[in-house]
């Protein structure tokens, strides 16, 4: 029965995408940029897609590179970082020109990446960057980008400029593109905690709903109430003002009663 067997996440690749697009007040141009990626734990989400970046200025060998977490602490160590993209590309000053990777880069729910966009062009207006304006670059409610270096050799990863390598306190100009993967509902403690709490009160007042005539959905079983529950975006039941009254009790005995079959 369709209704005993609920999936965990959606079965399509990616739910929705997004381009972020940052503030650009064209601070600085050299030769790279370092700065990090969170995918956030606000909302049901298995994890974010990060499919390009786009970059302005005179461009030239650009690659594109990862690090699980964060930047700092390995960002003279090429061996502790992954390439995403490598090609040449004509000057754009005026528009940003996109890095679309071959492989998307999967970012967890609550993980986050360093990232570092860099150019060999000789000269310093390879790429745009910001100086830092705040602890985050960028947020919404799928994504934190946060601050980071500048980089002002045109050899990837060099410690060697004469005017010193790095800059601190800088930001990333341009965009990001990523698409999101949704979780799916499910009668788990770990999984209906992470769904926004106008959900939860839409799943508890649907298990206390008693057998009535005229009212059909009381008549399901809590198999099926389950199985409607779990095809219902996060988004589909609207925020409230003020704090929700969700009662306590409903989901536990109802996942009691499930696993009491099993």
């Amino acid at each position: 029965m369709a209704a005993m067997e609920r999936p965990t996440e959606a079965n399509y690749v990616i739910s929705e995408s997004y381009a972020v697009d940052t503030h650009d007040n064209e601070d600085h141009t050299f030769s790279g940029v370092m700065f990090t990626i969170e995918c956030k734990s606000d909302l049901p989400v298995e994890f974010i897609e990060v499919d390009s970046v786009a970059v302005r200025g005179e461009l030239g060998a650009l690659t594109v590179w990862t690090t699980p977490d964060t930047w700092r602490g390995c960002h003279e160590e090429e061996s502790e970082w992954t390439k995403l993209y490598e090609k040449k590309h004509k000057a754009s000053f005026r528009n940003y020109e996109e890095l679309k990777f071959e492989t998307p880069l999967k970012i967890p729910r609550g993980k986050s990446v360093g990232m570092y966009v860099h150019s060999k062009a000789a000269g310093d207006e390879a790429i745009v960057y910001d100086n830092q304006r705040g602890r985050v670059t960028h947020r919404d409610k799928f994504i934190k980008i946060g601050p980071g270096l500048a980089h002002l050799s045109n050899v990837p990863f060099s410690s060697w400029h004469p005017w010193g390598a790095w800059r601190e306190r800088r930001q990333f100009v341009g965009k990001v593109s990523y698409g999101v993967k949704y979780k799916l509902w499910n009668p788990e403690q770990d999984t209906h905690r992470d769904f926004p709490d106008s959900f939860k009160q839409l799943v508890n007042q649907m298990l206390m709903i008693k057998p009535q005539e005229g009212c059909p959905i009381s008549w399901l079983s809590n198999d099926c109430l389950f199985y409607i529950l779990n095809m219902c975006r996060h988004d589909w039941v609207a925020e409230e003002e003020g704090e929700a009254g969700v009662p306590g009790n409903a989901l536990g005995a109802a996942a009691e009663e499930e696993a009491d079959r099993e």
